[in-house]
């Protein structure tokens, strides 16, 4: 008896080890605490960069929308139609552009652990309750506007 003792002990130390050295593909998406972020944002224009001045949907022949969901989900919006769906995160700090508090945001595509899709650091800025600026977080860095749908 207590042989079987030590062989069920050794196998489950043996199965909890492997489950444990698993590499996992999901990446667990905490729910960002952002009330002021949910809702779809329309992009009215780019601005910033080496040049100073940008695109806009006038200018590009297309519209773009973003909608932050607060499960953690963010869908792309092309023309009114939904180009791609992926997770964000957020986290806070000070911002290099503004020197003010701030919340920075990371891109996840679903289903890769760590596989941010962001470039570079950007950081979420809003003007009133109707105006989000989501900035790249570097000299000359770019500045999408968007305005409440």
């Amino acid at each position: 008896m207590k042989k079987q003792k030590t062989y069920f002990t050794i196998a489950l130390l043996v199965t909890l080890t492997l489950i444990a050295a698993c590499k996992r593909d999901i990446l667990p998406v905490t729910k960002p605490n952002l009330p002021q972020l949910y809702g779809t944002w329309n992009w009215v224009q780019t601005s910033g960069g080496i040049t100073g001045v940008g695109p806009s949907p006038a200018t590009v022949g297309y519209s773009l929308a973003i909608q932050f969901n607060n499960d953690g989900t963010c869908i792309n919006f092309k023309n009114g139609q939904q180009v791609e769906k992926i997770y964000y995160t957020l986290t806070s700090g000070t911002s290099f552009v503004t020197g003010q508090p701030t919340h920075f945001i990371t891109y996840i595509k679903p289903g890769k652990q760590n596989n941010s899709t962001n470039e570079v650091l950007e950081s979420l800025h809003f003007y009133g309750n109707d105006s989000l600026a989501i900035i790249v977080e570097a000299d000359d860095g770019e500045e999408n506007l968007y305005l409440r749908k």
